[in-house]
């Protein structure tokens, strides 16, 4: 099991609210028995303050340094804790994070080449977060994340500290015999890409590897089976199974949430993150345990580089089955369909797959974690796209909220040029519209129209500006079936396309428009 990590606050007496709100955050952490919270305001009456602090500061595995123009007057502060905390950093004894409380220049001192928290070592008290709960959330993920990295590190530094006893007993005892020891292929584990390769391969014997192996994996051994034989011990197979089980138990924990189809897929991804895991400790623990040999420098680089494999694989299998049980099938419709996309527009992972631009008539942006499209223009607005993929028979879901101006929706089936496309609009006075465009030009379907050619309305739109309406669409064939806030509104049939790229609008009817998009979701069906 992973121990508790002890985590040092380093702060100012000014910043102790501050301190307290982040605090407040990693208690989850604490009450999983994860961390171990310590500040000076933990010692004890009677205890020696001093003593007390750089006992703690000598044994806290992360140190939190709390920056704010007090941190960096402080002279206790800056120049007694800030020092011990870098030299053991150095030392790689601990871990040192930043986390910049409040603006002040840092950047130019010892730790300013350290990565800070929060995310672009923004300030937590600035106006560049809504509130400071949503500034310290980002502070504790980052902090959750260390820890994460901290007992990896932790489980392979204690298998190679046993496998070098063990292999120093062995030595002695084959030193006092004539027969020399085989040399063995050393293993370098290549971890600049995202997937592993394997250099000079360190073999294993298939009947260890499968004994390991849970029983549901799919494992490639006949590659395994044409490796040397090593002597891979039971204990060293346990420790890789245990590891193993801890690393997937929050991933299948958040399986049961998930039903149908999606749970197939889910664990399907699962075992495939697993799998590859599996390999790693296996390798790891025979490579540390190859009797006759030291573990060199090189080696316990690759330690290193495969514990942070191993937490960044975990952290990954471990995502994909979150999203899956939170963004399932919606209930509401008909069939069953496969979570194809899921993207929260915030900007941080998918920038390259929206369309990013700006013009005195239109733009396309992430803004403060949403994605804004804006129609400057009267009569039109423009159309911001999707590049990752094209979709034919699907369900393509999106929350909207209208800042200012007309209305907004959602964009299906685009050929490349765009001269060909579906528009689903919705707008704040709670009228809504499908269009389709051919060959650049606009009709407006009259089954929704009607004889009066005005856009009809629904009750289950919300209306007004900065009102959050979830939109979804479901294109089958030529059957299109509109929603708005999981209540149907309309359906209409569409003429049969192949197909096609998915986007969001903005149109401005009468005054230019600013609409909001976040929580893009595509199940194909």
């Amino acid at each position: 099991m992973s121990q508790s990590v002890e985590i040092f606050f380093c702060y100012a007496r000014e910043d102790e609210l501050l301190r307290q709100g982040l605090e407040k955050q990693l208690k989850a952490l604490k009450r999983q028995g994860l961390v171990d919270l310590w500040y000076d305001c933990d010692i004890s009456a009677g205890t020696e303050w001093e003593r007390e602090i750089d006992r703690h500061l000598n044994t806290a595995q992360i140190i939190l340094l709390l920056i704010s123009p007090d941190f960096m007057d402080s002279d206790y502060c800056y120049s007694t804790e800030m020092k011990r905390a870098m030299e053991r950093h150095e030392r790689r004894e601990a871990r040192v994070i930043p986390v910049i409380l409040r603006p002040v220049y840092w950047q130019g001192t010892s730790f300013g080449k350290l990565q800070a928290l929060p995310t672009g070592a923004k300030p937590i008290q600035s106006s560049q977060w809504h509130n400071l709960d949503e500034a310290f959330f980002d502070v504790s993920e980052g902090i959750r994340k260390a820890v994460q990295e901290s007992n990896a590190r932790a489980f392979i530094q204690k298998s190679t500290s046993i496998d070098e006893k063990s292999d120093s007993a062995t030595k002695e005892k084959v030193d006092s015999s004539s027969t020399p020891l085989p040399k063995r292929p050393t293993s370098d584990i290549d971890t600049s890409n995202t997937q592993l390769t394997f250099k000079d391969e360190v073999l294993l014997p298939q009947q260890k590897i499968e004994s390991a192996i849970p029983s549901d994996a799919t494992v490639p051994l006949e590659k395994i089976s044409q490796m040397p034989q090593n002597n891979l011990n039971e204990k060293q197979v346990a420790r890789a199974e245990e590891t193993i089980l801890e690393v997937s138990r929050v991933s299948k924990a958040a399986l049961l949430n998930t039903s149908g189809t999606n749970r197939n897929f889910a664990t399907k991804k699962l075992r495939e993150a697993r799998t590859p895991l599996l390999i790693i400790l296996i390798i790891v623990l025979a490579t540390s345990g190859l009797t006759g040999l030291r573990v060199s420098q090189n080696h316990q680089n690759n330690v290193t580089a495969t514990a942070n494999a191993i937490v960044n694989a975990t952290s990954q299998a471990q995502a994909t089955a979150k999203v899956l049980a939170a963004n399932h099938y919606p209930p509401y419709m008909q069939g069953h369909g496969n979570l194809a996309l899921y993207d929260a527009l915030d900007g941080n992972n998918s920038r390259d797959m929206w369309d990013v631009s700006s013009s005195s008539t239109d733009s396309c942006q992430f803004l403060q974690t949403k994605y804004h499209v804006g129609a400057l223009k009267e009569g039109g607005g423009p159309l911001c796209m999707n590049s990752s993929s094209q979709f034919g028979n699907f369900v393509y879901d999106v929350q909207m909220t209208i800042l200012k101006g007309d209305c907004g929706g959602l964009v299906i089936r685009a050929n490349n040029d765009l001269s060909k496309s579906d528009l689903y609009e919705v707008c704040q006075d709670g009228s809504y519209n499908f269009v389709s465009f051919k060959n650049n030009l606009a009709v407006i379907d009259l089954s929704l129209s009607g004889n009066s050619g005005e856009h009809p309305t629904s009750s289950a739109i919300k209306k007004g500006l900065n009102q959050r309406n979830q939109l979804t669409i479901m294109a089958n064939g030529g059957a299109i079936t509109m929603y708005v806030n999981n209540q149907k509104i309309s359906s209409v049939n569409a003429d049969v396309s192949l197909e096609g790229r998915i986007g969001l609008v903005a149109t401005d009817l009468h005054m230019p428009t600013d609409v909001a998009y976040s929580n893009a979701r595509v199940w194909k069906i």
